[in-house]
């Protein structure tokens, strides 16, 4: 990805303007520019390359070689290049949810823009591992965040992976937690309707998943969680990914992602822990 600078036009096209304090990122495809974004001059890129290979180094030094080949890597792309993303999924770390008949796995996911629509991005969390359809879905923790700056380099995260591991025991822990809170189907309603920011269709589409998942897992929290982070991992019938002309899917679910860490924390689902 490389930044150029960027001119105007006057009105009759007669001649080109200066844009001071604007310049443009593109991403080279297939030998031709291709333009991501206008950002700011003080836009500083964070190349998800230098990101992914000091990260990659970084585990080589902290892991065992079983633990490194257990790693599956995932990345996704959207917004024509504009946004990017890679999750490494530790397979090693691994714990069994007996209550709910799931294994969880630790994850750690790197994530920045090159179009100016969000900060570069660091976290671990967890993946749930639902063995009946093989399907994933994923809870982010320990998030952090770097403006576009000359700060956005692995070394200013270099947090992130120290904490993976008690990060990963803290979600087990409370995920256990989830497991053993038992709860009648008529709270479960009341809660997702009132989640901030549900609509009435979309409390709907998740009453119904949480359907399914307490019928797949019990009457319980982790149910409801379940039904909220299948949301934030899928492009379904339930909750289609709106097109608009655009391969926006990752970064719809990463929209999703963060929506549904607000519903965790919000007071209704701590309610619902608390009775």
């Amino acid at each position: 990805m490389v930044q150029r600078d960027l001119v105007g036009v006057s009105r009759d096209r007669s001649q080109q303007l200066p844009a001071p304090g604007v310049v443009g990122n593109y991403a080279a495809i297939e030998g031709k520019a291709h333009f991501l974004g206008a950002v700011s001059s003080s836009y500083k890129v964070a190349q998800m390359r230098d990101l992914c290979f000091d990260a990659e180094q970084k585990m080589r030094e902290a892991f065992d070689a079983r633990t490194l080949n257990s790693i599956e890597v995932h990345d996704r792309v959207a917004s024509g290049g504009g946004f990017v993303s890679r999750e490494y999924r530790v397979m090693d770390l691994a714990e069994e949810l007996r209550e709910v008949g799931t294994t969880v796995a630790a994850t750690l996911k790197i994530s920045t823009t090159y179009d100016g629509s969000s900060a570069t991005r660091m976290g671990c969390g967890t993946l749930d591992l639902i063995c009946t359809n093989g399907m994933t879905a994923t809870r982010l923790a320990d998030a952090i965040t770097k403006r576009h700056t000359k700060s956005a380099t692995f070394s200013s995260f270099s947090i992130w992976l120290e904490n993976l591991i008690p990060t990963f025991e803290a979600e087990v822990a409370q995920m256990k937690r989830w497991t053993e809170t038992t709860v009648e189907w008529s709270a479960v309603e009341d809660v997702v309707r009132a989640l901030p920011g549900m609509s009435e269709t979309k409390a709907e589409n998740m009453i119904n998943r949480a359907r399914q998942e307490v019928s797949d897992r019990g009457m319980n929290v982790y149910a409801l969680t379940s039904a909220l982070t299948y949301y934030s991992s899928h492009d379904s019938e339930e909750f289609p990914v709106r097109r608009t002309g655009n391969d926006n899917v990752a970064t719809t679910l990463e929209g999703r992602s963060d929506e549904v860490q607000r519903w965790i924390s919000s007071a209704p689902f701590q309610q619902l822990l608390a009775a």
